[in-house]
């Protein structure tokens, strides 16, 4: 019920924090931001750092978005669809969405500068060792086969670095110590190369999906062994863990 309750917080804060600035950037931003989504990444923030850290966990939400809406140019993975509705520069235009993601990009960052440890943490996380070193590699990736090493690379830059940064920032929020905060990127990371491994389950159209490179029992088994780890990395979080549990095992 904690989950439903804090999914609520932030849908209603969402538009509100994005009813600033241009009106066109303000449109396209509350279009793709308040599509229907689960809302995974703040709802781990939620969850760690309490209703206190609302803006944070929407700012994560933001991140989130402006990588899906620049996910899909025709530059990049040339997507029509995104979480039910046309992507934004079929909804609008290219310029727009590139600058609408460079919107939610700049915005979130602004959200997230009274926290330097956490604005520190998530720009590492969104940089050239995180989201875009992994989208540079995927791209890469659909032009040539790729090994189970290079496919886990991806998944854990590309997927688990924001996973990773949304619950390094609750720790961060709550003062945790290092050894917690090295927890939480682990886990962050983990659960991304799980999270994008079932979703590639479904996907025998990308090459640089894990079908290409494991059979189905293989995958299976693989996906097993990731929920067992991240399981035991939550065990040892000095913290509320209900939701990743959830997560792990809904």
């Amino acid at each position: 019920m904690l989950q439903v309750d804090h999914k609520q917080l932030i849908e209603e804060r969402l538009p509100a924090l994005l009813n600033v600035g241009d009106p066109i950037l303000r449109r396209a931003a509350i279009y793709s931001t308040m599509a229907p989504s689960k809302r995974i990444r703040p709802l781990i923030v939620l969850s760690i750092a309490g209703e206190l850290s609302l803006d944070v966990a929407c700012a994560i939400e933001m991140l989130h978005t402006y990588t899906l809406i620049h996910d899909d140019l025709p530059a990049m993975d040339d997507d029509d669809m995104r979480r039910g509705q046309p992507s934004l520069h079929i909804h609008e235009d290219e310029a727009t969405a590139i600058l609408t993601g460079d919107f939610l990009l700049t915005y979130a960052f602004e959200l997230l500068s009274p926290y330097p440890d956490v604005v520190k943490c998530v720009a590492k996380k969104m940089g050239a060792s995180g989201i875009l070193g992994g989208q540079i590699k995927d791209l890469a990736a659909k032009q040539t086969p790729i090994s189970l090493d290079q496919y886990l690379i991806i998944a854990k830059q590309k997927t688990g670095a924001l996973f990773a940064a949304a619950a390094m920032a609750a720790g961060f929020l709550i003062g945790v110590n290092p050894e917690q905060i090295a927890l939480l990127e682990q886990f962050g990371e983990t659960f991304g190369v799980l999270f994008q491994m079932k979703d590639d389950l479904s996907d025998r159209a990308e090459p640089s999906s894990i079908q290409s490179i494991l059979s189905k029992n293989e995958c299976l088994y693989t996906i097993t062994k990731l929920k067992s780890e991240t399981l035991h990395l939550i065990q040892q979080l000095l913290l509320p863990s209900d939701y990743l549990k959830h997560l792990i095992l809904g």
